[in-house]
């Protein structure tokens, strides 16, 4: 596919060719279905937001209960998190793109991130098999920060649903020298 969009790209732009270059603007999902739109940028639906103001704390303890195994590039399920579910999804709904995270949050210890994933509830995997890391201060202030989130391209159906879970650490960012911690959550809203 990308050497087909890429000669069709030259042959159109440097040759002067007449041959279309394709859509704008392509994506496929979890399922490995094809989407495209022949505008770009895509017209946004209605945004899915989901919060908590709940104060939970996530110990972090390296290794242990984060996502993935230690060095392995793989996100998996993690057994412990601070756990954001995304309502169900009425109708189907695509999402493409970077979700936005927005943490508050105190905290001391000596590690400088932690790890945002989301996880299909139906399948138990992580979106696009990603963790994103989140830096952290912990130097018992408050603190907020937003950011975006791995791009994913999902396809929730009727009845499907993610959940967001910060974790203290993640396979895909393992370090030789562990750091440890607490991080005391009191707010977390996804976009």
């Amino acid at each position: 596919v990308i050497k087909q969009a890429t000669m069709a790209w030259l042959d159109h732009y440097v040759m002067g060719s007449p041959e279309s270059t394709g859509p704008q603007f392509q994506w496929v999902d979890q399922r490995g279905q094809w989407y495209s739109s022949n505008t770009y940028p895509v017209t946004p639906g209605a945004q899915i937001v989901t919060s908590s103001s709940q104060p939970r704390s996530l110990p972090l303890v390296p290794y242990l209960g984060g996502s993935g195994i230690p060095f392995v590039p793989f996100a998996f399920k993690a057994p412990y998190a601070l756990n954001l579910k995304v309502p169900a999804a009425t109708t189907t709904t695509y999402v493409v793109g970077a979700p936005k995270l927005s943490l508050s949050y105190s905290g001391t210890g000596s590690s400088t991130h932690v790890y945002a994933q989301l996880v299909d509830n139906r399948t138990g995997l992580v979106l696009s098999n990603l963790a994103t890391p989140i830096p952290v201060t912990l130097d018992g202030q408050s603190h907020t920060i937003d950011i975006p989130l791995e791009p994913v391209s999902y396809t929730m159906r009727p009845g499907d649903s993610v959940t967001l879970q910060l974790v203290g650490s993640a396979g895909l960012y393992a370090t030789v020298i562990p750091s440890s911690g607490v991080l005391n959550v009191s707010n977390m809203q996804l976009t």
